[in-house]
């Protein structure tokens, strides 16, 4: 681990946007809506930038609304040491030609990637997911990858939030994203934070190791039930068969306990239940994958299912540091602003929690201070799933856990808890 400085340091230029996506956090919050100081990023670019390697520029809100994103680039681009590079994440409207040529002539040879956020191809289409989006975006995709094959800079990429609603668009989206050309989509799932929202998911939060240890036995169990309830020959054979589910109900505990798994049959039971989505997903996410290797568009997609033993930190794995526009030093995005989530069936608090905030210290003060460091330690170990509970595979996350009303603390008497982070489970992605 770094313990000097970071290696990556993402800053939230502004929590202002033009848009009024449904699925973005923005839409369920009463806090101001500011922009990052201009003099707070100049000193932080002065005093920290020459010790980093990547510089992300990217928050809740649009970068470009920022009346001093320009100047925020020439101070990147000035501070960075020779090998360091930066990026910045947009929804691409306010990115004209005119701008795009701004920022590619402040940026110097150090900006390695655009990324413009984009569901679908089809403008009518992404206009449920994104209002307000018009069909001038398309063209400044275009115009940008005209820049990226002179050289202007390094990777033109697409990132897209998948739903339920959108997810028969993927296919289409590689293929625009091959003939403009971009060189990669990043395909995310939903993080909710409405009922409404929630409907749109599509993936499950019951891990890929609880879901192979009991799917057949709860495919037995519907079936038991079904032929109870709806097909009066059958109940006189059901006896025997309760047996058998009984038998086998005994035997996934045995085996769960073995590979040390939780099994939550509230949970099990809900994704059994998505199961048609769900292996609609798989389906979809395997032709993508290979019509991605036909047309060479480098193509990353998310988890269906969380491998609880396989969840890392993405901002603690690449020694990264989050400043949001208040100035606060934050673990990763679930500790940047108050607002809910919804995960596991029910709603839960997402607390701000801040190391310290930047009016008041210096990052480097912040980052080598013993409670940042210790947080950043438990999180860096490799069996993190030793260390920090995963949820969905707890039974008593579906049951008014206490545990699960906020992120403040797990059951392991961690602070902050990073027990239904769905970024570790990589079922949420974070871009950098």
């Amino acid at each position: 681990m770094n313990d000097s400085y970071p290696k990556i340091i993402q800053i939230e230029p502004t929590t202002i946007c033009n848009f009024h996506c449904p699925m973005c956090i923005r839409e369920t919050w009463k806090e101001a809506k500011i922009h990052f100081p201009l003099d707070l990023f100049e000193r932080m670019a002065k005093n920290n930038f020459p010790h980093a390697d990547h510089i992300v520029l990217m928050g809740i809100g649009e970068v470009l609304t920022h009346p001093h994103f320009i100047e925020m680039i020439q101070l990147t681009e000035k501070y960075l040491p020779a090998h360091g590079t930066f990026e910045f994440t947009t929804n691409g409207a306010l990115l004209t030609k005119k701008q795009a040529d701004r920022i590619l002539e402040a940026s110097g040879k150090k900006l390695k990637r655009i990324i413009v956020s984009l569901e679908s191809s089809c403008l009518e289409k992404l206009k449920h997911s994104r209002p307000e989006a018009s069909e001038a975006l398309f063209e400044h995709i275009k115009y940008l990858a005209t820049q990226r094959r002179q050289g202007k800079f390094e990777i033109l990429a697409i990132e897209s939030v998948f739903t339920k609603s959108n997810m028969h668009d993927l296919l289409d989206l590689i293929r625009f994203c091959a003939n403009v050309p971009v060189d990669a989509l990043y395909v995310t799932h939903l993080l909710p934070h409405s009922e409404d929202m929630m409907k749109e998911v599509a993936y499950s939060t019951i891990s890929k190791e609880s879901w192979e240890v009991s799917q057949h036995l709860m495919t037995e169990s519907w079936k038991l039930i079904h032929d109870l309830l709806f097909v009066a020959w059958k109940r006189m054979e059901i006896q025997g068969n309760f047996n058998t589910v009984i038998q086998g109900i005994q035997k996934i505990q045995t085996d769960g306990n073995t590979q040390k798994i939780d099994l939550n049959p509230a949970g099990i039971w809900a994704t059994l239940q998505k199961q048609e989505i769900l292996q609609d997903v798989e389906r979809i996410f395997g032709q993508a994958k290979q019509l991605a290797i036909d047309l060479h568009l480098t193509l990353d997609l998310p988890n269906i299912y969380p491998e609880v033993n396989n969840r890392v930190c993405p901002f603690v794995e690449r020694d990264a540091a989050l400043i949001t526009v208040h100035g606060e030093v934050v673990l990763c995005f679930d500790f940047m602003h108050p607002s809910i989530a919804i995960v596991n069936d029910h709603e839960r608090t997402e607390n701000p929690v801040s190391f310290g905030n930047l009016h008041k210290q210096t990052l480097t003060e912040i980052w080598q201070s013993p409670r940042y460091t210790e947080t950043r330690a438990l999180r860096k170990k490799k069996k993190l799933n030793d260390l920090i509970p995963w949820c969905g595979d707890c039974p008593f996350s579906y049951a008014n856990c206490f545990y699960g009303t906020s992120n403040d603390v797990d059951c392991y008497g961690n602070e902050p808890g990073c027990h239904e982070c769905l970024y570790s489970a990589d079922l949420v992605r974070c871009l950098f």
